[in-house]
């Protein structure tokens, strides 16, 4: 049988290599956000573009007469553009929750004092918690970085295992928060060790988030 490279192959074919760029895209982002436990909606991601890549092939060998539709032209093109609207919306809701782990979410002082409490297991009077008590410097790019409690627990509501680290033994107790900042390079945080009574002690080098 010789291959005809009409329009609609030439663009099924184009649609095919792109859905193939994007599924190795995608295993990549799955890759970097596995150590940082998030990857799993990106999972199903992956199975929509296996499911696109598929539907793809099939019509690319209806146009050049390798198979015969089972169902007409038109529903096949009604389930892919079925399947795309869920594609959008589920994209749109994992980059929700993805940018909600790396820039927070917004909380009242008095939320965020009460998430604080229930994770450490107490927490300082509101107007200190507040307060920008602390100060430190980003050593990569060498400006000061002033904030509170409450900016530390908006910016990690919804990971804030990642934001605030409790370190006991020997009958003390250390508070290590992660407070975020956008340097030259991108987002980044910075630990900062405060002791039981939420006084500043020392802090370490920024990391990128």
């Amino acid at each position: 049988m010789q291959l005809v490279f009409s329009p609609e192959v030439v663009i099924t074919l184009a649609g095919i290599i792109g859905i193939v760029y994007g599924l190795i895209l995608t295993l990549k982002t799955v890759g970097v956000l596995r150590p940082l436990g998030l990857q799993g909606r990106y999972w199903i991601l992956v199975a929509f573009i296996c499911f696109f890549l598929m539907m793809y092939l099939f019509q690319l060998l209806t146009f050049l007469g390798y198979v015969v539709l089972p169902v007409s032209l038109d529903l096949m093109v009604s389930f892919v553009y079925f399947g795309g609207a869920i594609y959008v919306v589920l994209v749109s809701v994992i980059s929700l929750g993805l940018w909600r782990n790396v820039a927070g979410k917004p909380l009242t002082d008095e939320e965020a004092r009460e998430m604080f409490a229930k994770y450490v297991g107490n927490a300082p009077p509101l107007e200190q918690f507040r307060a920008k008590a602390y100060s430190i410097r980003c050593n990569i790019c060498e400006e000061n970085l002033r904030f509170g409690l409450a900016d530390v627990v908006s910016s990690h509501a919804d990971s804030i295992e990642r934001g605030i680290d409790v370190q006991a033994g020997m009958g003390l107790k250390m508070v290590v928060v992660y407070p975020r900042h956008v340097c030259k390079d991108g987002l980044r945080e910075i630990p900062v060790k405060l002791d039981d009574a939420y006084k500043y002690r020392s802090h370490g080098e920024s990391r990128p988030v």
